[in-house]
């Protein structure tokens, strides 16, 4: 019963790890889109 408790959590822990490693590859291509929309902006 300990080792299908052991995977569960394993599961579980790769699923919220990936997830949060996404967030973060999304979060900072945001950030490099916005300092170069910013550099390249042209004024009315």
């Amino acid at each position: 019963m300990c080792h299908v408790i052991d995977k569960i959590v394993f599961h579980f822990c790769q699923f919220f790890l990936t997830e949060h490693d996404i967030n973060r590859k999304n979060e900072s291509y945001q950030q490099h889109n916005g300092k170069y929309q910013r550099r390249n902006h042209e004024t009315d």
